[in-house]
Protein backbone atom coordinates (compact mmCIF):
# COMPACT_ATOMS: atom_id res chain seq x y z
CA UNK A 1 0.00 0.00 0.00
CA UNK A 2 1.31 3.42 -0.88
CA UNK A 3 0.12 7.00 -1.13
CA UNK A 4 1.35 9.14 -4.01
CA UNK A 5 0.88 12.84 -4.66
CA UNK A 6 -0.72 13.32 -8.09
CA UNK A 7 0.44 15.73 -10.77
CA UNK A 8 -2.20 14.74 -13.32
CA UNK A 9 -5.74 16.09 -13.69
CA UNK A 10 -7.92 13.40 -12.06
CA UNK A 11 -11.35 13.77 -10.41
CA UNK A 12 -11.78 12.87 -6.71
CA UNK A 13 -13.43 9.45 -6.26
CA UNK A 14 -15.45 10.32 -3.16
CA UNK A 15 -19.22 10.46 -3.80
CA UNK A 16 -20.42 13.85 -5.00
CA UNK A 17 -17.04 15.58 -4.65
CA UNK A 18 -16.08 17.44 -7.82
CA UNK A 19 -12.61 18.57 -6.77
CA UNK A 20 -9.35 17.63 -8.43
CA UNK A 21 -7.64 14.65 -6.75
CA UNK A 22 -4.38 15.40 -4.99
CA UNK A 23 -3.49 11.95 -3.63
CA UNK A 24 -3.70 8.44 -5.03
CA UNK A 25 -3.87 5.38 -2.77
CA UNK A 26 -3.22 1.83 -3.92
CA UNK A 27 -0.76 -0.92 -4.61
CA UNK A 28 2.58 0.10 -6.10
CA UNK A 29 1.79 -1.93 -9.25
CA UNK A 30 -1.82 -0.69 -9.76
CA UNK A 31 -2.84 1.49 -12.63
CA UNK A 32 -4.27 4.95 -11.92
CA UNK A 33 -7.84 3.81 -12.64
CA UNK A 34 -7.50 1.00 -10.05
CA UNK A 35 -6.40 3.34 -7.29
CA UNK A 36 -8.44 5.54 -4.93
CA UNK A 37 -7.95 9.18 -5.91
CA UNK A 38 -8.75 11.79 -3.25
CA UNK A 39 -8.72 15.57 -3.08
CA UNK A 40 -7.13 17.43 -0.16
CA UNK A 41 -10.46 17.93 1.69
CA UNK A 42 -11.58 14.29 1.37
CA UNK A 43 -8.14 13.07 2.46
CA UNK A 44 -8.34 15.19 5.63
CA UNK A 45 -11.88 13.95 6.36
CA UNK A 46 -10.81 10.33 5.84
CA UNK A 47 -7.84 10.89 8.16
CA UNK A 48 -10.14 12.28 10.87
CA UNK A 49 -12.50 9.33 10.54
CA UNK A 50 -9.65 6.78 10.75
CA UNK A 51 -8.14 8.57 13.76
CA UNK A 52 -11.41 7.95 15.63
CA UNK A 53 -11.20 4.22 14.90
CA UNK A 54 -7.48 3.67 15.45
CA UNK A 55 -6.30 5.46 18.59
CA UNK A 56 -2.62 4.81 19.42
CA UNK A 57 -1.93 3.35 22.85
CA UNK A 58 0.47 5.04 25.24
CA UNK A 59 3.82 3.29 25.66
CA UNK A 60 4.47 1.48 28.92
CA UNK A 61 6.43 3.66 31.30
CA UNK A 62 9.24 1.34 32.45
CA UNK A 63 10.68 3.83 34.96
CA UNK A 64 7.46 4.15 36.97
CA UNK A 65 6.95 0.35 36.77
CA UNK A 66 10.37 -0.20 38.42
CA UNK A 67 9.59 2.31 41.17
CA UNK A 68 6.19 0.73 41.85
CA UNK A 69 7.49 -2.85 41.74
CA UNK A 70 10.56 -1.87 43.81
CA UNK A 71 8.43 -0.36 46.59
CA UNK A 72 6.31 -3.49 46.87
CA UNK A 73 9.30 -5.74 47.67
Amino acid sequence: MEIKKLNSDVKCDMGMCRNKATYSIGNSLSLLKHRINLCEDCTKELYEQFSRLFVPKSPINKISNKIVSGSKK
